[in-house]
């Protein structure tokens, strides 16, 4: 969006590192200047490094500091070890052209001001001007959905459980609907997604998701001598920076005996972790010991005068233990965030359970188990509850009022309040798995529910 972006030499990072994978021409010159912070702009600067000759060089712009980046800081010092520069506080204004090829990149100097809301310092213009010469310019700071197709000032959005739409038969997700995520969270939202597909066809998608662990039951005993004894792994096979100036891998393959010496070090985080458990220095973080429950995905749509539940997917709930936060003990020091193998942050991820009245009252989010057969929560600073009965559990919200099977907890009643047309009952279903995790145990079932 800046004058001169169309001068021959400006080009886009999917479009040149899609020509380097294919060892086809990438039309890059000799100084190339990157616009971007985060991991595809490391590797459009890495992927340059090794383009433009001994004599050539490659320079990041970036309109923050270094300490803001967004990308690994591993990306970034490998980037720098291998020779590539990073002007901070640049943000550019033109793109110079001669003859109408790329000749220089000018910039305006920015200057870091505290953002009131805590986030990233803002960049702020100052009066200075200067000129980064180049022949090269490539631009990677990130790529926008294209999505014409959907009706007039329409959102994207999706159900994070189902990846559904609220158009008719379109699924939507990774950084479609979340913005820059991982692709993990992407591959997560097509499964997903691919579910919920198979449920409404009337398939079952055990079959396509089932792996071989998952009739594999560890020594818990055994693993938790291991998780206790820490083994460090053999340094990074990395070739040095002057050497790997080429397309063969930096980090050379591991041979078989470090690989298997590697493979002996996991700690099947993905059966039993429990890791923020004890690296919390309040233990806030607890460890549950937990059945197979299911877990339907359902939503609610008014039909007529009636509502009909339709069921999305069917899940199960199979780790041996769930986390939990009390949030009367934690003060959010972001160590099980540091910790969790997973890159999970379960101080804010797992559901927080309010053990006094004056923690939950003063929380917009959370549970407490108000009694024995009863469970109060908050979403957003909107209060919830579930009520045990003898053959089941019944939710409200503001949105509507569920009646669950005990045993299922598929919904066997509905009604939406007001002008409510659709609902989703992940919240009814999350409340009531969580009262059957609460129930009955220590501290969240004291005698006394104050």
């Amino acid at each position: 969006g800046i004058p001169g972006e169309d001068a021959a030499g400006v080009l886009d990072q999917l479009s040149f590192l899609s020509a380097v994978r294919r060892c086809e021409p990438t039309g890059i010159g000799s100084h190339a200047v990157v616009i971007g912070a985060g991991n595809s702009a490391m590797d459009c600067a890495r992927a340059a490094r090794r383009l433009v000759g001994e004599n050539g060089s490659v320079t990041i712009a970036y309109r923050r500091t270094r300490k803001e980046m967004p990308a690994d800081i591993e990306e970034i010092e490998a980037a720098l070890d291998e020779g590539v520069r990073i002007v901070e506080l640049c943000a550019p204004e033109e793109v110079l052209a001669d003859g109408g090829r790329v000749s220089g990149l000018r910039c305006r100097r920015m200057r870091l001001v505290p953002d009131p809301d805590g986030g990233r310092p803002r960049p702020v213009p100052t009066d200075e001007t200067f000129t980064l010469g180049a022949d090269t310019l490539i631009v990677s700071i990130g790529q926008r959905v294209k999505a014409g197709f959907l009706p007039d000032a329409m959102t994207l959005k999706a159900d994070p459980h189902t990846s559904q739409t609220s158009l008719p038969n379109v699924f939507a997700g990774g950084d479609a609907v979340r913005g820059a995520a991982t692709l993990i969270n992407a591959v997560a939202d097509g499964r997903h997604a691919a579910e919920t597909i198979l449920a409404r066809l009337g398939l079952s998608a055990q079959a396509a998701t089932a792996t071989p662990s998952d009739e594999w039951r560890p020594d818990l005993d055994g693993l938790r001598i291991r998780q206790a004894t820490r083994v460090m792994g053999p340094a990074l096979p990395e070739r040095s920076p002057e050497d790997r100036l080429d397309f063969d891998p930096a980090i050379r393959t591991l041979t078989e005996e470090e690989a298997m010496d590697e493979s002996r070090r996991c700690l099947q985080c993905d059966l039993v972790c429990n890791v923020c458990t004890t690296v919390c220095p309040n233990r806030a973080n607890v460890a549950l010991l937990s059945l197979p429950m299911p877990h339907p995905v359902q939503v609610a749509v008014r039909d007529g005068d009636g509502v009909r539940v339709e069921t999305l997917s069917n899940r199960r709930l199979e780790q041996s233990y769930q986390i939990v936060n009390i949030a009367d003990a934690c003060n959010e020091c972001g160590n099980c965030a540091t910790f969790c193998p997973s890159a999970g942050a379960p101080y804010r991820d797992k559901p927080r359970i309010h053990l006094s009245r004056e923690s939950f009252d003063n929380a917009p989010d959370g549970y407490r188990l108000a009694s024995p057969s009863r469970l109060e929560g908050k979403r957003g600073g909107k209060a919830f509850s579930l009520a045990a009965e003898k053959d089941g559990f019944v939710f409200e919200s503001d949105a509507l009022i569920a009646h669950l099977d005990g045993g299922t907890l598929c919904a066997t009643k509905v009604t939406l309040n007001g002008d409510v047309n659709e609902a989703a009952l992940s919240g009814a279903v999350e409340a009531a798995t969580l009262f059957r995790l609460l129930a009955r145990k220590q501290p969240f079932a004291g005698p006394k529910h104050k």
